[in-house]
């Protein structure tokens, strides 16, 4: 069963995004095309049919890497249709979460294959689904960590811990340590029991082995999950697919002022229209990092570029020397990445999360001073999953998914005093009610006369009100205590739906539903996902 909720209805969706799915006309002016209108696909595939890269080359680092990701025969196919110059590609990406990261990831990936499959047969030609692997990002607490339900079920954190590398160095230069292995361990053990379980863990235990590369194991877990669905996966620090596009970051050492004068542009522009600007940039930073061990940022200083951390400084012909001779020595940031992906790639879509979609909505002149064709923007699907055990759990209760996000504690004090004596509350809030009433006419009277009075009065009115909620308190907790099994389902139903009081999608792996599913749950997800319904699905399991 599907169900949806506008996203009106959620908590953490900003304004420009909710224009964009739902009142385009007042965003077109940031974005190259209505996701919703088939028209715009269209167009996009004419300017990119105009537009040539480099196909043998890049196909021949896709062969390589993701025979490197185990690719089965409908990867190595794409990749054909990609070396022959004829197919076009839906590019997702995200950072190489531990086991994938947060759901989101998971949603972005078949949002991106079913995009892809349905462009093929709307423009009969043959898109192809490409996930882009962060590697070069160096923010490491962001990725080292999952979210579970554990045992008890609660949520439980587990975090890789084992790192000796310095800080700021890319995550495809670091490698797991021998504490991977009591983690995958600890998961099994404080996990839920399952017959999917133990093959589970072992294929864990195969792929994030001590001593492999974290982006590798990352290409090799997304490519078990998705084999059989064609998706090409890619690792942008490859040195060659940096030759590729290092003409992208030689315009902007050349120019090294232009793209973000042209970002604080559109951000002046969103302002103006009462949208809060993602992208905040420094004056003085170029939109490219220099990796030497770390990932240095690139200052510019009276017509040189100096290099921090570090304080090294060179011109901008010796930058452009090492440029021409080590261009993987160069990194983007959140400006030119999707640039760099779109110089290389003939990408028709990208699919998107709602915080990159405000981010695109700056660099639309970007894209037209490099000369990049942009492609269109594509809102990935959100969803909640519900179990079985959550749905008895609503269905029980009488509860509308709606009514979780005002938290957990504010949801039990609803049920509890809805099976409270129905007089006894009422009689609470008549007393409550009479004695404001009391007080305010006491008072009034009283201050003719005395006038000081009136602040004594209103500290016993105050202090009598207070003795009521300590009241209205001890009921529910007495209610509480015989409502334990209440507590206990509530407990389950926020660590499975709104885990740290956030969407399901922001906090939960999918080793959860891979424990209860196996890897049936990316066949599910896959058939009942609606990518058209911009609108938050719930898919009940």
């Amino acid at each position: 069963m599907i169900d949806t909720i506008a996203f009106e209805q959620l908590p953490g969706f900003d304004k420009l995004f909710l224009d964009y799915i739902t009142r385009y006309d007042r965003v077109r002016e940031f974005y190259p095309g209505d996701p919703a209108s088939p028209d715009s696909f269209a167009d996009i595939a004419r300017k990119r049919a105009d537009t040539p890269y480099e196909a043998g080359e890049l196909a021949e680092v896709l062969y390589d890497q993701n025979e490197r990701y185990g690719q089965g025969d409908a990867t190595r196919h794409n990749i054909d249709a990609l070396a022959r110059g004829d197919a076009l590609v839906v590019v997702t990406g995200q950072q190489a979460g531990l086991f994938s990261g947060p759901m989101y990831t998971i949603l972005k990936i078949i949002t991106t294959i079913k995009l892809a499959a349905q462009l093929s047969a709307s423009l009969k030609q043959q898109v192809l689904p490409v996930f882009w692997i962060a590697s070069d990002d160096h923010d490491f607490n962001e990725i080292n960590h999952v979210y579970l339900v554990d045992k008890e079920n609660r949520l439980a954190r587990f975090e890789y811990g084992d790192d000796t590398s310095p800080p700021r160095i890319p995550i495809f230069s670091r490698v797991f340590g021998e504490s991977i292995a009591p983690l995958i361990a600890d998961i099994s053990e404080r996990t839920h029991p399952s017959e999917w379980k133990p093959d589970l863990i072992h294929t864990l235990e195969t792929i994030y082995a001590p001593g492999e590369n974290w982006i590798l194991a990352t290409g090799k877990f997304l490519m078990w999950l998705f084999k059989t669905h064609g998706l090409i996966i890619v690792d942008p620090s490859d040195a060659r697919l940096k030759k590729l596009g290092a003409s992208l970051f030689e315009t902007e050492i050349r120019h090294p002022e232009k793209s973000s004068a042209l970002v604080r542009e559109m951000s002046q522009q969103l302002t103006e229209q009462g949208y809060a600007p993602k992208i905040q940039l420094n004056k003085s930073c170029l939109n490219l990092f220099y990796i030497d061990q770390q990932r240095k940022t690139i200052f510019l200083k009276d017509e040189e570029f100096e290099i921090q951390p570090g304080d090294a400084v060179t011109s901008r012909e010796s930058l452009l020397t090492i440029l021409k001779q080590t261009p993987e020595r160069f990194s983007p940031n959140v400006v030119l990445r999707p640039l760099y992906q779109d110089a290389i790639f003939p990408t028709i879509a990208y699919v998107a999360g709602p915080n990159e979609l405000a981010y695109f909505a700056q660099l639309m002149p970007v894209y037209k001073f490099f000369g990049v064709q942009q492609p269109l923007l594509f809102p990935r699907n959100s969803s909640t999953v519900i179990d079985k055990k959550a749905e008895r759990i609503l269905t029980r209760n009488r509860i509308q998914l709606t009514d979780i996000y005002s938290g957990m504690d504010s949801l039990f004090r609803q049920l509890v005093a809805q099976n409270m004596p129905p007089n006894l509350q009422q009689r609470l809030l008549d007393l409550s009610d009479n004695l404001d009433s009391q007080f305010r006419q006491l008072k009034a009277e009283a201050e003719q006369i005395d006038p000081t009075l009136g602040a004594f009065i209103q500290n016993n009115h105050n202090r009598i009100q207070g003795q009521i909620k300590a009241i209205e308190k001890k009921l529910l907790q007495s209610m509480k205590q015989k409502n334990s099994l209440l507590e206990q389902q509530l407990t389950y139903l926020y660590s499975a739906i709104f885990p740290d009081g956030g969407l399901q999608e922001r906090r939960l792996n999918i080793l959860t539903y891979l424990f209860k599913f196996n890897t049936d749950f990316i066949t599910l997800l896959h058939e009942q996902m609606n990518i058209n319904r911009f609108q938050h699905t719930l898919i009940y399991l």
